[in-house]
């Protein structure tokens, strides 16, 4: 696929990065207490879940708004192209309209599936706060914009959401 083939009416693509707050503390947190390999592999697993689901939902959700309910498109594959997903990064380019309502939905919905899922098993474990967050940084331009020109913006971006969401942590505020 070509970046061509991801554009949006406008002509526009987004480049999608996300990142796990703070799992780096949370390594060594983490060392020797409870199996490190199951731990990060639920990270793994909540980051995929959280990124499927918001794709699929941004696209329908906007495919609805434009086209009516009747008309919402079945498949969504083919309409974005994931670079990375794995570990607890996330690398994607999608249409330009869809990429602010995506990143919002993968914040809210990594939270949600890692505190369902995994936190209080890990906290019990732990004998704390195992609360984690994902930030995201989002470039958008015109869909034959080099991508080497959009990624440096892309990762200042997160790297701003991150420190956003570092001074958000004691609140307990959603990632950023």
């Amino acid at each position: 696929r070509t970046t061509d083939d991801l554009q949006d009416e406008n002509g526009d693509i987004a480049l999608l990065y996300a990142d796990v707050n703070n799992l780096g503390g949370m390594g060594f947190k983490i060392q020797g207490i409870c199996d490190e390999r199951v731990f990060f592999e639920a990270v793994d697993e909540t980051v995929k879940d959280a990124l499927y689901y918001s794709i699929i939902l941004a696209m329908k959700c906007f495919d609805a708004l434009k086209y009516g309910e009747q008309n919402v498109e079945k498949e969504v594959e083919g309409r974005f192209e994931i670079i990375a997903v794995g570990g607890d990064d996330i690398c994607l380019i999608l249409p330009a309209q869809i990429a602010l309502s995506c990143a919002t939905m993968l914040v809210r919905k990594f939270e949600e599936v890692w505190e369902k899922n995994y936190q209080s098993g890990f906290e019990r474990e732990l004998e704390g706060s195992v609360h984690l967050s994902i930030s995201a940084g989002i470039s958008i331009a015109s869909y034959n914009t080099p991508l080497t020109y959009m990624q440096d913006a892309t990762e200042q971006l997160l790297k701003s959401a991150k420190q956003l969401s570092h001074a958000k942590k004691d609140k307990k505020m959603h990632g950023a």
